[in-house]
């Protein structure tokens, strides 16, 4: 019995090799830019007039994009993130050049529909890797950080649309990307609670899913990753070595 012939699919895009050939399928680019808006998210008013806030808009846009390019989503789905992420860099300028307030209802709602998707497609895409590597450990603390991000913008949206603050007293953007934070992380520093009763369920969500994801996802691949390296490697050498 003869045995079929291999097939090469390291060129195929589903394929984890792919993304060492392609600058944009790297998730250590992906963390520094997730990490760079949480940062700006933290310390930027989107509600002001101010190009700061174009910055933000502008990565943020360019982060999902990236993010749903690298995890290899659908092509329709990275077209269409990659548009509406230039549409709300152009409404936000129009809004700076015409000095008027930014829709910060309008794009919140944009970028929380696109924060909902994208942490499942860099999961699904890190959990099909043959073989834990670095990349594998960035993209999942991508997705952690992630839903920190989507957190934020559902919570900057229920204070908008809610017939109350969400903290009871209208609070910065910046409040907001501290608060799922401190949740995510389970901190409570409770400098900041919310007001409403579905305030509160979304922000405990928050806490519970995060800490699920961490003793579980990332405990897991982590413990796996470090499973082949030199220590475990120069282990079995001695066995071999014994035998």
């Amino acid at each position: 019995m003869t045995d079929s012939p291999a097939i090469d699919t390291s060129t195929a895009r589903g394929d984890w090799r792919y993304a060492y050939r392609n600058p944009l399928d790297s998730y250590l680019l992906l963390l520094v830019m997730v990490s760079l808006a949480i940062l700006l998210l933290g310390l930027v008013d989107l509600t002001g007039e101010n190009l700061a806030g174009l910055l933000v808009t502008a990565l943020v846009g360019a982060m999902l994009t990236v993010a749903l390019r690298t995890s290899n989503a659908p092509q329709r789905l990275v077209v269409a993130a990659a548009a509406l992420a230039t549409l709300t860099v152009a409404v936000h300028s129009v809004a700076q050049l015409a000095g008027i307030d930014t829709p910060l209802r309008w794009l919140v709602l944009t970028w929380f529909l696109l924060t909902v998707v994208t942490p499942g497609f860099v999961l699904a895409r890190v959990l099909f890797h043959p073989k834990v590597t670095l990349e594998t450990i960035f993209g999942v603390v991508c997705v952690y950080l992630l839903s920190a991000i989507t957190a934020t913008f559902a919570f900057i949206l229920i204070s908008r649309v809610g017939a109350q603050p969400f903290f009871g007293e209208p609070e910065p953007t910046m409040s907001f990307m501290y608060f799922s934070l401190v949740t995510i992380s389970t901190l409570g520093y409770g400098d900041l609670a919310p007001n409403g009763d579905f305030g509160r369920m979304v922000a405990a969500f928050e806490a519970v899913l995060g800490q699920v994801f961490l003793v579980t996802v990332v405990a897991r691949l982590v413990s796996l990753y470090s499973g082949v390296g030199p220590i475990r490697r120069r282990r079995a050498s001695s066995d071999s070595a014994d035998e």
